[in-house]
């Protein structure tokens, strides 16, 4: 049985810190990413703001394909749909290096959106450019990816087991502004897998 302080965890997309504040309150080595330095910054203060320990090397301002850190460092890699706004190239040197940093063994949650997400599809069918040969669209902020099973078999059997693979739904319905009915709805879809290292 390992220490629980010698797992290192990191989250690609931390936005808040959120999920990695609760890797460490349990007591885990922690890493965070994010391309927001006001993110990190607001990551690193409510890990003080709530007595956690803050090693500023661990927080880093990057580009999710820019991350450095050995080969085989850690136990596990978190991603709570933050790579789905990387562009097509991005994502899949995000992938590799994710697969090089990662232990034999190690566990890796990707939680991207699906093929049948409604805020996806409505700007698919804006004018942003879609590119269904990255299954990609861009406007000039950021790329947004949606991806069927198809497409995540593909980027990602060869390296990683699948543990779980599942699809969720939700719908969301919108009221009409009189209040007497509902105006129409929208499907937030997202998958969670969750990969071991082969």
């Amino acid at each position: 049985m390992c220490d629980i302080k010698t797992i290192k965890v990191i989250e690609f997309g931390c936005g808040s810190g959120a999920n990695i504040r609760y890797a460490a309150k349990l007591g885990l080595d922690v890493y965070a990413v994010d391309i927001s330095a006001t993110a990190i910054e607001y990551a690193k203060a409510k890990f003080k703001e709530e007595g956690l320990p803050v090693n500023d090397s661990n927080f880093k301002v990057c580009s999710f394909d820019q991350v450095e850190f050995p080969d085989n460092y850690f136990d596990m890699v978190i991603d709570r749909g933050a790579l789905i706004y990387a562009d097509n190239d991005t994502f899949i040197r995000t992938i590799n290096n994710i697969h090089k940093m990662l232990k034999k063994g190690g566990m890796f949650l990707l939680t991207p959106r699906s093929e049948v997400d409604t805020p996806t599809i409505k700007l698919i069918h804006d004018e942003y450019g879609f590119d269904a040969r990255t299954n990609s669209f861009r406007d000039k902020f950021h790329f947004e990816h949606t991806f069927s099973l198809k497409d995540i078999v593909k980027i990602l059997d060869n390296r990683f087991e699948f543990l779980v693979l599942r699809r969720n739904d939700r719908v969301n319905y919108i009221l009409s502004k009189e209040g007497n009915g509902v105006a129409g709805h929208e499907i937030s879809s997202m998958y969670d897998i969750f990969l071991e290292k082969k």
